[in-house]
């Protein structure tokens, strides 16, 4: 990704209002905000399982299956567990520090990375779990040091989930479901 600001003589600029986390990260909200409902007829659940890190925590309250909703089509992700699920989708983020980096002693840039894998799988007519597709991302960030590590880490996580569901949508089987194919964020 671009540096966001990485001369120090440049003032720090925020994040874009368009760039923030969605108001599933404000603690005041109910759990996940809802699209609107979809007719059950021909729905297809799938059961969403995420495993996620910010630097050493887990997010307060995750964003995979708000950014997943969006596709739409005839699916509808819960969150949930692999007991007897018939689709499941593992999601598995990590967004962490990485290095600051320096130029001749001087520091320069905070560096970030936000790593996620989604595996999707199916259950058989035996009833037994079988991957059928996965999908790796990595995305490196930079950030001014001027800005707090923890704005950073926000944003990487953010970009990082933005990605991973994108990656989901171009899915074979989600778009034979009708999902549209969300939009790669701009990591220029």
């Amino acid at each position: 990704l671009e540096e966001l600001s990485s001369d120090p003589e440049v003032p720090v600029r925020d994040i874009p209002e368009q760039l923030r986390l969605p108001d599933w990260d404000q603690q005041d909200l109910p759990e996940l905000p809802e699209l609107p409902p979809l007719d059950d007829a021909g729905v297809e659940k799938v059961v969403v399982i995420v495993d996620e890190k910010i630097g050493r925590k887990k997010p307060e309250r995750s964003g995979m299956i708000y950014h997943l909703r969006r596709m739409g089509g005839k699916l509808q992700f819960v969150p949930g567990k692999d007991d007897k699920a018939k689709i499941i989708v593992k999601v598995r983020t990590r967004c962490y520090f990485v290095k600051l980096q320096t130029f001749f002693s001087a520091p320069i840039a905070n560096i970030f990375q936000g790593e996620a894998r989604a595996q999707f799988y199916e259950r058989n007519s035996a009833g037994k779990l079988v991957l059928r597709k996965t999908t790796t991302v990595k995305i490196p960030f930079s950030s001014s040091v001027q800005r707090s590590k923890e704005v950073a880490l926000q944003y990487t996580y953010y970009i990082t989930l933005e990605t991973i569901a994108a990656r989901i949508s171009r899915w074979g089987w989600m778009k034979q479901r009708g999902s549209r194919s969300l939009p790669m964020p701009n990591t220029r």
